[in-house]
């Protein structure tokens, strides 16, 4: 097997941690809520979110 088939550990790593992660629309479906209502509390600071740019959409861990 050729090194470039095999996956960087810490590729690996960034997958776990995306797998942990949700979309507004998921999460909020999760919490069975309106997404609009998990948004505002993210905007205010209330539920920890990442929101990289204004235009791309919001990210929240998925609950342990």
């Amino acid at each position: 097997m050729n090194a470039l088939q095999l996956p960087h550990p810490g590729v690996q790593a960034c997958r776990g941690r995306l797998e942990q992660r949700l979309n507004l629309g998921h999460a909020a479906k999760l919490l069975k809520i309106a997404p609009k209502t998990l948004r505002l509390a993210a905007e205010a600071g209330e539920i920890d979110s990442i929101h990289p740019l204004p235009d791309d959409r919001w990210i929240f861990d998925q609950p342990g």
